[in-house]
Protein backbone atom coordinates (compact mmCIF):
# COMPACT_ATOMS: atom_id res chain seq x y z
CA UNK A 1 0.00 0.00 0.00
CA UNK A 2 1.27 3.73 -1.22
CA UNK A 3 -0.74 5.48 0.92
CA UNK A 4 -1.86 5.42 4.81
CA UNK A 5 1.31 7.55 6.64
CA UNK A 6 -1.31 9.50 8.45
CA UNK A 7 -4.47 9.03 9.93
CA UNK A 8 -6.81 11.26 7.44
CA UNK A 9 -7.78 14.53 8.02
CA UNK A 10 -6.32 14.36 11.39
CA UNK A 11 -2.63 14.85 11.31
CA UNK A 12 -1.84 17.39 13.81
CA UNK A 13 -3.72 15.41 16.20
CA UNK A 14 -1.75 12.01 15.99
CA UNK A 15 1.30 13.73 14.48
CA UNK A 16 3.58 10.32 15.62
CA UNK A 17 0.85 8.15 14.10
CA UNK A 18 1.28 5.78 10.59
CA UNK A 19 -1.87 4.11 9.64
CA UNK A 20 -0.27 1.49 8.11
CA UNK A 21 3.26 0.24 7.00
CA UNK A 22 4.16 2.92 3.92
CA UNK A 23 5.90 1.03 1.08
CA UNK A 24 9.27 1.91 0.63
CA UNK A 25 10.06 0.03 -2.05
CA UNK A 26 9.46 0.29 -6.04
CA UNK A 27 10.12 -2.97 -8.19
CA UNK A 28 11.91 -3.21 -11.25
CA UNK A 29 12.32 -5.35 -13.86
CA UNK A 30 15.17 -6.70 -15.86
CA UNK A 31 14.62 -7.69 -19.75
CA UNK A 32 17.64 -9.20 -21.82
CA UNK A 33 18.25 -11.36 -24.93
CA UNK A 34 19.36 -15.17 -23.78
CA UNK A 35 22.79 -15.49 -23.86
CA UNK A 36 24.56 -17.07 -26.55
CA UNK A 37 26.18 -19.91 -24.73
CA UNK A 38 27.91 -19.33 -21.10
CA UNK A 39 28.53 -15.35 -19.65
CA UNK A 40 31.91 -15.75 -20.43
CA UNK A 41 31.10 -16.37 -23.99
CA UNK A 42 29.47 -13.49 -24.40
CA UNK A 43 31.67 -10.91 -22.95
CA UNK A 44 34.14 -11.89 -24.93
CA UNK A 45 32.37 -12.01 -28.01
CA UNK A 46 29.64 -9.09 -27.08
CA UNK A 47 31.41 -7.59 -24.40
CA UNK A 48 27.63 -8.01 -22.86
CA UNK A 49 26.32 -10.45 -20.57
CA UNK A 50 26.34 -9.58 -16.79
CA UNK A 51 26.50 -6.08 -15.20
CA UNK A 52 29.32 -4.14 -14.01
CA UNK A 53 30.31 -4.33 -10.22
CA UNK A 54 30.16 -1.73 -7.88
CA UNK A 55 33.63 -2.65 -7.18
CA UNK A 56 35.72 -5.22 -6.80
CA UNK A 57 34.56 -6.45 -3.78
CA UNK A 58 30.93 -5.77 -4.34
CA UNK A 59 28.88 -7.06 -6.60
CA UNK A 60 25.53 -4.93 -8.25
CA UNK A 61 22.45 -5.89 -6.16
CA UNK A 62 18.60 -6.02 -6.73
CA UNK A 63 17.97 -3.53 -4.16
CA UNK A 64 18.99 0.36 -4.79
CA UNK A 65 18.64 3.00 -2.23
CA UNK A 66 17.63 6.21 -3.64
CA UNK A 67 15.63 9.72 -2.69
CA UNK A 68 13.00 11.55 -4.41
CA UNK A 69 14.43 13.57 -7.32
CA UNK A 70 15.78 16.51 -6.06
CA UNK A 71 14.52 20.21 -6.46
CA UNK A 72 17.43 21.37 -8.18
CA UNK A 73 17.43 18.47 -10.32
CA UNK A 74 14.20 18.95 -11.59
CA UNK A 75 14.82 22.68 -12.14
CA UNK A 76 17.24 21.96 -14.42
CA UNK A 77 14.51 19.48 -16.24
CA UNK A 78 10.69 19.52 -15.41
CA UNK A 79 9.42 16.60 -16.46
CA UNK A 80 7.19 15.08 -14.50
CA UNK A 81 8.85 11.78 -14.17
CA UNK A 82 12.61 12.73 -13.89
CA UNK A 83 14.46 10.27 -12.20
CA UNK A 84 17.31 11.74 -10.06
CA UNK A 85 20.66 11.53 -11.11
CA UNK A 86 22.47 9.11 -8.19
CA UNK A 87 19.78 6.28 -8.95
CA UNK A 88 20.33 6.90 -13.02
CA UNK A 89 24.20 6.65 -13.31
CA UNK A 90 24.36 3.87 -10.87
CA UNK A 91 21.85 1.64 -12.92
CA UNK A 92 23.88 3.15 -16.24
CA UNK A 93 27.08 2.32 -15.10
CA UNK A 94 25.75 -1.36 -14.61
CA UNK A 95 24.26 -1.87 -17.43
CA UNK A 96 27.65 -2.20 -19.82
CA UNK A 97 29.47 -4.85 -17.94
CA UNK A 98 32.75 -3.74 -19.47
CA UNK A 99 32.14 0.05 -19.59
CA UNK A 100 32.17 -0.34 -23.43
CA UNK A 101 28.89 0.13 -25.86
CA UNK A 102 26.29 2.30 -26.28
CA UNK A 103 23.39 3.12 -24.08
CA UNK A 104 20.39 3.39 -25.68
CA UNK A 105 16.87 4.99 -24.15
CA UNK A 106 13.86 4.75 -26.76
CA UNK A 107 11.78 7.39 -24.44
CA UNK A 108 14.40 9.77 -23.64
CA UNK A 109 12.08 12.00 -21.85
CA UNK A 110 14.41 15.26 -20.43
CA UNK A 111 17.94 13.38 -21.19
CA UNK A 112 18.35 12.20 -17.17
CA UNK A 113 19.45 8.40 -18.91
CA UNK A 114 21.56 10.61 -21.65
CA UNK A 115 23.00 12.57 -18.62
CA UNK A 116 23.82 9.97 -16.57
CA UNK A 117 25.62 8.20 -19.63
CA UNK A 118 27.42 11.43 -20.24
CA UNK A 119 28.63 11.67 -16.43
CA UNK A 120 29.53 8.12 -16.50
CA UNK A 121 31.44 8.66 -19.70
CA UNK A 122 29.73 6.04 -22.14
CA UNK A 123 27.98 6.99 -25.51
CA UNK A 124 24.62 7.04 -25.24
CA UNK A 125 21.56 7.84 -27.52
CA UNK A 126 17.76 8.62 -26.70
CA UNK A 127 14.59 8.88 -29.17
CA UNK A 128 11.93 10.73 -27.93
CA UNK A 129 8.27 11.65 -29.69
CA UNK A 130 7.09 14.50 -27.69
CA UNK A 131 9.02 17.88 -29.37
CA UNK A 132 8.27 20.03 -25.54
CA UNK A 133 11.15 17.01 -23.99
CA UNK A 134 12.93 16.67 -26.79
CA UNK A 135 13.61 20.42 -26.60
CA UNK A 136 14.02 20.30 -22.62
CA UNK A 137 16.25 17.73 -23.52
CA UNK A 138 18.38 19.45 -25.48
CA UNK A 139 19.08 21.65 -22.83
CA UNK A 140 19.16 19.75 -19.42
CA UNK A 141 21.29 16.46 -20.24
CA UNK A 142 24.46 18.76 -20.28
CA UNK A 143 23.05 20.53 -16.87
CA UNK A 144 22.11 17.32 -15.48
CA UNK A 145 25.65 15.75 -16.26
CA UNK A 146 27.40 18.61 -14.61
CA UNK A 147 25.56 18.01 -11.43
CA UNK A 148 27.79 16.57 -8.58
CA UNK A 149 26.68 13.65 -6.66
CA UNK A 150 28.33 12.11 -3.62
CA UNK A 151 29.85 8.60 -4.45
CA UNK A 152 27.70 7.43 -1.88
CA UNK A 153 24.42 8.34 -3.76
CA UNK A 154 25.98 6.05 -6.74
CA UNK A 155 27.28 3.02 -4.78
CA UNK A 156 30.25 2.45 -6.91
CA UNK A 157 33.82 3.29 -5.65
CA UNK A 158 34.31 6.57 -8.16
CA UNK A 159 33.68 10.17 -8.62
CA UNK A 160 31.58 10.79 -12.26
CA UNK A 161 33.18 11.36 -14.73
CA UNK A 162 34.30 9.48 -17.77
CA UNK A 163 38.10 9.19 -16.97
CA UNK A 164 36.83 8.44 -13.43
CA UNK A 165 34.33 5.61 -14.35
CA UNK A 166 36.53 3.77 -16.73
CA UNK A 167 34.01 4.48 -19.65
CA UNK A 168 35.07 4.18 -23.11
CA UNK A 169 33.56 7.28 -24.44
CA UNK A 170 35.36 9.09 -26.31
CA UNK A 171 35.44 13.44 -26.99
CA UNK A 172 32.88 14.58 -29.54
CA UNK A 173 30.40 17.00 -30.53
CA UNK A 174 26.19 15.43 -28.69
CA UNK A 175 24.09 16.35 -31.46
CA UNK A 176 20.26 16.72 -31.30
CA UNK A 177 18.24 16.48 -34.20
CA UNK A 178 14.26 16.67 -34.49
CA UNK A 179 13.12 15.64 -37.71
CA UNK A 180 9.47 15.67 -39.09
CA UNK A 181 8.22 13.64 -42.28
CA UNK A 182 6.91 17.32 -43.60
CA UNK A 183 9.47 20.26 -42.59
CA UNK A 184 12.38 19.60 -40.74
CA UNK A 185 13.75 21.70 -37.72
CA UNK A 186 16.88 20.45 -35.38
CA UNK A 187 18.20 21.11 -31.96
CA UNK A 188 22.10 20.86 -31.47
CA UNK A 189 23.47 20.67 -27.82
CA UNK A 190 27.33 20.68 -27.74
CA UNK A 191 28.83 18.76 -24.63
CA UNK A 192 32.33 17.04 -24.56
CA UNK A 193 33.71 14.00 -23.02
CA UNK A 194 31.22 11.50 -24.95
CA UNK A 195 28.75 10.78 -27.76
CA UNK A 196 25.46 11.24 -27.56
CA UNK A 197 22.47 11.36 -29.84
CA UNK A 198 19.03 12.83 -29.18
CA UNK A 199 16.58 11.95 -32.22
CA UNK A 200 13.19 13.26 -31.90
CA UNK A 201 10.87 11.99 -34.54
CA UNK A 202 7.23 13.64 -34.26
CA UNK A 203 3.77 13.85 -35.22
CA UNK A 204 2.63 16.92 -37.03
CA UNK A 205 -1.10 18.17 -36.51
CA UNK A 206 -2.00 17.76 -40.00
CA UNK A 207 -1.05 14.03 -40.09
CA UNK A 208 -3.81 11.55 -38.71
CA UNK A 209 -1.40 8.36 -38.16
CA UNK A 210 2.68 8.22 -38.44
CA UNK A 211 2.61 5.17 -40.62
CA UNK A 212 4.21 7.33 -42.86
CA UNK A 213 7.18 8.36 -40.64
CA UNK A 214 10.28 6.16 -41.63
CA UNK A 215 11.51 4.31 -38.69
CA UNK A 216 14.78 6.22 -37.07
Amino acid sequence: MRGGDRPKAAHDEFPGVSVMPRSMWEPWLVYRKPLDGRAQDNLRKWRTGGFRRLSGDRPFGDVIKSAPTRSSERALAPHPSLKPQAFMRRLVRAVLPLGEGVVVDPFAGAGSTLAAAEAIGYASMGIEKDEAYFQMGCASIPRLAALAVREESCGFDVHHGAKASGGRGSPSTALGTLSLSKGCRAGVVERGQARHRLTGRFRPPWESSMTDVKPI
